[in-house]
């Protein structure tokens, strides 16, 4: 946004940072798909009620890569996060804006230059009084900090500032004049309750017709239009048009020198500048909607965290995906879903992750990415605690079933992850869901210690979900620690806790799940393979 010569943005803390990340090209990562960031979006922008007018999915989906952006969306966040005063200002601006652009609009379509000219100035004119209003509300004992202050008050000074003030006096004193030239009292785009955009008193002694609405409109269609055929129960616009129309002639007519003053006047408003406000809007919708996301989700017992950025290590507690939560939300089921911490740090920067299927690993993997990704959006984080460090770029394979019949799913696979090799960068984050798991389990296990061998030169943090366990085996120790879904043995079975703890691999809970399915036990299947009794099992 552009005010003057001071460069404000509510999202952005320096013009160079937005063009670098206007400059990245944003395409869609594969990170969007296999994260689902685009149904947290939808449901963020559906609890806004705000609506698809204002779009900032762009935003939501490719996070920023520098923490003075971050830091300088959380200090705005949390500060209309703390203040309800702010907050409802906020709201206020936006809806005065959001009917600021409809009354503009339908002046746009106007066809009558004189129509158009009182409309315009009628429009703005109460435009500017809300927003004089609005900057006074939040003017009075805010603490702006520095750099955000000077662009709010340049901004403001547009419409609040002294000579703002002069100027539009003159407007409403041209405006005034005009409503007493008319024997009527003329006003202009009523509200959303009104059925027109005009209601007019005419004169004369009181009469019980005049006392509703409709009677008004009836007198008033008799007094312009004469023997015009007006019925207010089966009116059409072209009624509302035609009086409309009488209205403005008749009033022009009377105006005399008041005429002179419009044109003069509307000649100067006409070309002024509103986009920085409907920029700002924009903006700010970003920043309420996500505050309105997380006071309806915590009704529901959720949690969320404003996180921290440090430059050394990411520590995080109490974290869980945010989908399921939506799921659960939607469902009206509440905050169930199960916590779970990780971090990453000199020495722990990659972790291989193991376990039983429907055992949460995918789950636990998709939060991580999620946590990532919000936070580097600027908002909060659904996590008890956490401190993150940024990272330049998110990437992810999640494996599924491939929509291309043309090649192989394997070599799709590999195509993906060549992909991710040539656009890595240094300390970029890497997450990995049981790829390769069409191809022969030897060849897999060969190509993926040859990428966590990669990742871990380019000092990348992240995580690998594997049933491969042998690849914890045949990696040097100082490139990544374990960790496994847990599971507890039940009555019945093995029972999922969906908790991931630190420890060795499993190294045959996907060979008791395959058992299991074939109605056995695993010690069952080890004997019929003829391996006996001993079996060590650390499943």
């Amino acid at each position: 946004m552009k005010c003057g010569d001071v460069y404000f943005s509510l999202l952005w803390d320096s013009r160079e940072n937005y063009e670098e990340w206007l400059g990245s090209g944003n395409g869609r990562g594969e990170y969007i798909t296999d994260l689902n960031l685009e149904y947290l979006y939808e449901e963020i922008q559906r609890l806004s009620g705000y609506g698809e007018q204002y779009d900032w999915e762009k935003i939501f989906l490719h996070p920023c890569t520098r923490v003075s952006t971050v830091l300088h969306r959380q200090g705005i966040m949390q500060r209309l996060w703390e203040d309800p005063s702010l907050y409802g200002a906020a709201r206020d601006f936006i809806s005065s804006v959001s009917g600021m652009r409809k009354k503009m609009g339908r002046v746009c379509r106007m066809n009558d230059e004189r129509k158009k000219r009182l409309c315009f100035l009628q429009a703005a004119e109460t435009f500017f009084t809300e927003m004089e209003g609005l900057y006074e509300r939040t003017d009075r004992g805010r603490d702006w900090k520095p750099g955000l202050a000077e662009g709010i008050r340049r901004l403001a000074d547009c419409i609040a500032g002294s000579s703002a003030k002069k100027e539009r006096a003159v407007l409403s004193d041209c405006l005034q004049k005009l409503c007493r030239y008319a024997p009527q009292n003329l006003i202009l785009n009523k509200d959303k309750t009104q059925a027109c955009h005009n209601i007019v008193i005419v004169p004369g002694p009181p009469k019980n017709i005049l006392d509703s609405y409709t009677g008004r409109l009836r007198e008033a269609a008799e007094f312009f239009l004469g023997e015009y055929d007006f019925s207010i129960d089966v009116y059409q616009d072209m009624d509302i048009t035609c009086l409309d129309q009488k209205l403005m002639e008749y009033t022009y007519a009377q105006a005399g020198e008041t005429r002179n003053e419009i044109d003069i006047i509307y000649e100067k408003y006409r070309d002024f500048d509103f986009f920085p406000f409907i920029s700002l809007a924009d903006e700010l919708v970003f920043y309420l909607s996500c505050i309105h996301f997380r006071r309806e989700y915590e009704k529901e017992g959720f949690y969320f965290t404003m996180p921290c950025f440090g430059t050394e290590r990411t520590c995080v507690k109490g974290a869980y995906d945010m989908l399921l939560g939506v799921n659960l939300f939607k469902n009206g089921e509440g905050c169930r879903p199960v916590s779970n911490d990780y971090a990453f740090h000199r020495g722990a920067s990659w972790f291989i992750l193991t376990g039983a299927n429907q055992g949460g690993k995918t789950t636990f993997i998709r939060s991580i990415g999620l946590i990532q990704c919000l936070a580097q959006t600027g908002m909060f984080v659904p996590a008890e605690e956490a401190i993150l460090k940024a990272v330049g770029h998110i990437h992810t394979h999640f494996s599924r079933e491939e929509e291309s019949a043309s090649v192989g799913r394997f070599e799709q696979e590999l195509r993906k992850v060549h992909a991710i090799l040539e656009q890595l960068e240094e300390g970029d984050m890497i997450l990995l869901n049981e790829p390769f798991t069409s191809t022969q389990r030897i060849t897999a296990v060969a190509i993926l210690k040859e990428l966590v061998l990669k990742f871990h030169c380019r000092g990348c943090v992240g995580g690998l979900v594997t049933h491969f366990y042998e690849i914890a085996e045949i990696l040097p120790r100082e490139c990544f620690y374990s960790l496994a879904a847990e599971v507890v043995q039940g009555g019945d079975g093995r029972e999922r806790t969906f908790r991931i703890v630190p420890r060795d691999p499993y190294c045959q809970s996907y060979a008791r799940d395959i058992a299991a399915k074939c109605g056995a036990t695993y010690e069952q299947l080890m004997e019929a393979m003829g391996f006996g009794e001993g079996v060590a099992d650390n499943a």
